[in-house]
């Protein structure tokens, strides 16, 4: 999956993750890096060309990143 950073004024930088878990409310993901709260991102998974507009709820350290949780709507 990829998580793309749209926040107003952001570098619309693009995180390649890992999709822990997923639902109708929001997913969680292995990053490599920390994603601050708030963070309004555009979440697209495989191939798929439509997005799930999220915002950053939480991100803890992980044993081999950080764990980001997103919220939808």
């Amino acid at each position: 999956m990829t998580a793309e950073d749209v926040s107003r004024g952001s570098s619309k930088e693009v995180v390649h993750a890992r999709a822990r878990n997923i639902s109708r409310k929001g997913l969680c993901f292995l990053s490599r890096t920390p994603i601050r709260l708030h963070t309004k991102l555009e979440i697209r998974v495989g191939d798929n060309p439509q997005a799930a507009l999220g915002t950053v709820v939480h991100c803890s350290t992980a044993l081999s990143g950080y764990l980001v949780g997103v919220s939808f709507g």
